[in-house]
């Protein structure tokens, strides 16, 4: 017998998944980190290195530097238990106040421990 499907997030419950992921409170969290990241995520951020989740780890942000807004989130499923999450970000730096914008991309899973982000990108959106 196959286990049931089970019930497929909202637009909402992945903007509220991203909110936390980008959260400066969250990001200073090791554990709240851990929650969010699956043991194998992966990471392309807007200065196109690669980060591992051993490495999001144990450089946790700095308190406060960078605020972040969402918009245009939109969500695709991948099936049952996967879903592509897609968005615009402006990021704003609370010391200086400049601003970037970059289009974001993250696969999410759903795991014993819930939904947690397997890789992520952040491409920077020319001004």
């Amino acid at each position: 017998m196959n286990p049931p499907t089970p019930p497929t997030p909202s637009p909402a419950d992945f903007f509220a998944l991203e909110s936390r992921l980008i959260d400066a409170e969250v990001r200073q969290s090791r554990p709240e980190l851990e929650a969010l990241l699956a043991p194998g995520f992966r990471e392309i951020g807007t200065s196109g290195r690669l980060t591992t989740r051993a490495q999001v780890l144990t450089s946790l942000a700095a308190p406060g530097q960078v605020a972040f807004e969402i918009e245009n989130l939109e969500c695709l499923p991948l099936g049952d238990h996967a879903a592509l999450v897609t968005y615009r970000a402006t990021a704003r730096r609370t010391d200086t106040g400049q601003t970037s914008r970059s289009a974001r991309a993250t696969v999410w899973t759903l795991t014993d421990a819930g939904w947690q982000a397997v890789f992520h990108q952040g491409s920077r959106i020319a001004s």
